[in-house]
């Protein structure tokens, strides 16, 4: 059994009355999504860009997104590719927005994330490997509605792979890599142009279970088993019969939670399964809809899962 502390009364508890639809997808590799309604999703995929129309997904581009979408209006979004490619779709085209990459300092450079609140303010974070020391450094990126900046630069050898944003700050998921001990994940607060160390926890087989999302404008964090409202009012204690390495959701009492049994479901008062599989963070939460992308071992295939509420699905 698990222990949840009580929560607002004013929160209605999240629904669980769903009909699922699964596809199955034929990608060597799913990373984000991003859309506004059921019938307009955007997928990046094995290295190509891809569209749900509500009823199939169709390649849309051939070019080297690779990671991370994220987006304010279907007339304005934002993906990345390789080599640290920023891409802009304008509502009629995609085009090079920005690329960070020094040809003469880096061997790599990658966009794992972005997260904004307005068109004007929109963060990236990324990882880029250096040509002088064969270390890796962490970056963060900010457009104001112009143009793309360097903000930060991390000092030693780790990567930066998640940023959310709420109402206690800016927030981002890292891992530091040590030559002669255990790496550590951590959670970075990033304010006046720094970072601070918030969470640090060193990598043992609890190195997946540091995880930090905003919902409805609030930092939750999940450390080890246990999920709490930043800096420290635990929510949930989950049991030790199995591990939760990542949550999402529209409230408190409505999240879904990526777990070692397979995707998970808290509603303010009890948890219940609602399939197997392994989410690797590749899902979409819209008002009446969710989107999960799962990888299926057994026959080695990814799985999108979408779900409708029942009495909110068009007739």
């Amino acid at each position: 059994m698990f222990n949840s502390t009580k929560q607002s009364e004013d929160i209605e508890e999240g629904p669980r009355n769903y009909i699922w639809r699964v596809d199955t997808l034929e990608y060597s590799y799913v990373g984000d999504m991003w859309g506004l309604e059921p019938t307009n999703i955007y997928s990046v995929s094995s290295a190509r860009l891809w569209k749900f129309n509500g009823e199939s997904w169709n390649r849309i581009s051939e070019q080297d997104y690779s990671q991370a979408i994220f987006g304010f209006s279907n007339e304005n979004i934002w993906t990345s590719g390789n080599d640290g490619k920023i891409f802009h779709f304008d509502g009629s085209q995609w085009k090079l927005s920005f690329q960070y990459f020094d040809v003469d300092k880096m061997i790599t450079s990658h966009i794992n994330d972005f997260y904004g609140k307005s068109w004007n303010d929109l963060y990236a974070v990324g990882t880029y490997g250096s040509e002088i020391d064969s270390m890796y450094y962490g970056f963060i990126l900010h457009y104001d509605g112009r143009k793309w900046e360097e903000e930060y630069v991390s000092r030693s050898n780790e990567q930066f792979q998640i940023v959310q944003s709420g109402i206690q700050g800016i927030f981002i998921r890292g891992v530091k890599y040590y030559a002669f001990s255990r790496d550590t994940v951590m959670l970075y607060k990033y304010r006046n142009g720094g970072v601070e160390e918030a969470i640090v926890m060193p990598e043992e087989r609890i190195s997946d279970h540091l995880w930090v999302n905003a919902i409805n404008n609030e930092i939750l964090v999940l450390e080890r088993n246990k999920l709490k409202v930043y800096p420290s009012n635990t929510l949930i204690e989950f049991p030790d019969s199995y591990t939760v390495y990542g949550f999402f959701g529209r409230s408190r009492k409505d999240l879904f939670l990526n777990t070692s049994e397979g995707i998970k479901h808290y509603n303010g008062e009890d948890i219940v399964t609602l399939f197997d599989g392994k989410l690797y963070n590749n899902y979409l939460i819209l008002e009446n809809d969710v989107f999960f992308c799962v990888y299926d071992y057994s026959k080695q295939k990814y799985l999108f899962y979408h779900g409708s509420i029942k009495n909110k699905v068009p007739l």
